[in-house]
């Protein structure tokens, strides 16, 4: 999780290994903004992995569709971003994945863990910058 300087939480991240046409890594980025929680990233960072570049695409438009999906709106509701019709079997698990994701990221902002928060020092985010 990440904590605004008053040290509410903001955002979140989950990361996870997951099968679609070959077993890759998902990584799914929640921030909550005006009272929304919205997936704000999707990343499949080793999709190279998927070696068909036509399946590597139905990959890349489902990660697609949910960048900027609003996951819990300001009510309390929470959204479940359908697969798309026609959607083969691997797209649908991803769909179910991502969901899953993003559900649990929005139960630990709104839970907000009572553990440690270690802020990171300036000379470290500028460190990080330069490399």
């Amino acid at each position: 999780l990440g904590y605004a300087a008053e040290g509410k939480p903001v955002a979140g991240v989950a990361v996870r290994r997951i099968k679609s046409y070959e077993e890759v890594t998902a990584l799914v980025v929640v921030a909550k903004n005006a009272g929304e929680y919205s997936i704000s990233q999707v990343v499949i960072p080793d999709i190279a992995v998927i070696k068909h570049p036509d399946k590597r695409s139905k990959v890349t438009r489902a990660v697609d569709k949910f960048a900027g999906a609003v996951v819990r709106d300001k009510a309390g509701k929470t959204h479940k971003i359908d697969a798309v019709t026609g959607a083969t079997r691997y797209q649908k698990r991803l769909y179910t994945y991502f969901n899953l994701m993003s559900a649990k990221v929005v139960e630990e902002l709104v839970n907000n863990p009572d553990w440690p928060k270690t802020p990171l020092p300036e000379a470290q985010v500028g460190d990080a910058a330069q490399n």
